[in-house]
């Protein structure tokens, strides 16, 4: 694949950082993954602005620019003649002396490109599978609710997992369900939608903040809180949500079946969306 180094396109085997880049040294970067379809890379603007927070954290000076990343993503798709595909995009702190910085002026910018996986073809109707990890979720901190390269805590937990059919569910220390390796967590009672809340120091996804914003509008009332995870034996329907597999509903859990009746709505409008290239 070629891939963006920067400003320039190069294969990706030709792409190199410093051994002094303190991505690689001390954890300084940050990056976002989205989802393209048909040539048009979705809520690019919410990735954008979620990445521009985390990098005002890390004090990581580099400009965000729609248009710019736009185009460049536009140039990919084309070079590697791909109209649907994965974009990950990953701002590291750059070169610096061998100790820490107060501030990063040089940051190096990598925007790689990934050909859709066929798992991920027709997902929603085939559904997956959840179980509870024994790796618990990392405590809280200022970062968890951004994506940096702290994802020590899910490759932990990918240990457990080792197949692309299921999605582990972290529990906090304290035992209350959290999130999946790479999602967040949805389950309906009675027709109301539940989630954790951020204050578990869960990843503020971004498809997670688009099915609020739908359950609303379709009128499905929606809470946020500190869930044991027995309450999931209550539960009609179960789904989880990320970028890349969009609104993914579990069809069985413990040996019971699960609806799929508000996971459905939602999906529908979430589909209405992507049609339209728009969100709210």
């Amino acid at each position: 694949m070629v891939i963006y180094f920067n400003n320039s396109l190069v294969r990706e085997e030709d792409a190199f950082i410093s051994v002094f880049d303190h991505g690689l040294l001390y954890g300084v970067f940050a990056f976002e993954t989205l989802r393209v379809y048909s040539k048009k890379p979705f809520l690019l603007s919410k990735h954008l602005k979620r990445l521009e927070e985390i990098l005002t954290k890390l004090n990581i000076s580099f400009k965000i620019a729609y248009d710019d990343f736009f185009s460049k993503i536009s140039k990919l798709l084309k070079v590697n003649r791909l109209s649907n595909a994965i974009i990950r995009i990953t701002v590291t702190a750059g070169k610096a002396p061998l100790n820490l910085q107060k501030k990063y002026t040089e940051p190096n910018l990598l925007i790689f490109i990934k050909a859709l996986p066929s798992y991920l073809n027709n997902i929603f109707f085939k559904g997956k599978e959840i179980f509870l990890l024994n790796t618990r979720k990392f405590d809280y901190s200022c970062l968890t609710y951004y994506k940096t390269s702290n994802f020590l805590n899910s490759v932990l937990a990918y240990q457990e997992t080792q197949t692309l059919a299921k999605e582990g569910i972290f529990l906090t220390k304290d035992g209350f369900l959290a999130e999946g390796i790479v999602s967040n967590l949805f389950f309906v009672i009675n027709k109301v939608l539940y989630t954790p809340s951020l204050k578990l120091g869960i990843v503020k996804g971004i498809t997670r903040e688009m099915v609020f914003s739908l359950a609303q509008e379709l009128g499905i009332e929606i809470r946020e809180g500190f869930y044991k995870p027995d309450i999931l034996e209550k539960a009609d329907e179960i789904f989880i949500t990320n970028s890349v597999i969009g609104i993914v509903p579990v069809y069985k859990y413990n040996n019971r079946d699960l609806k799929t009746v508000l996971s459905s709505r939602i999906y529908k409008k979430y589909q209405e969306c992507i049609l339209k290239n728009s969100f709210f």
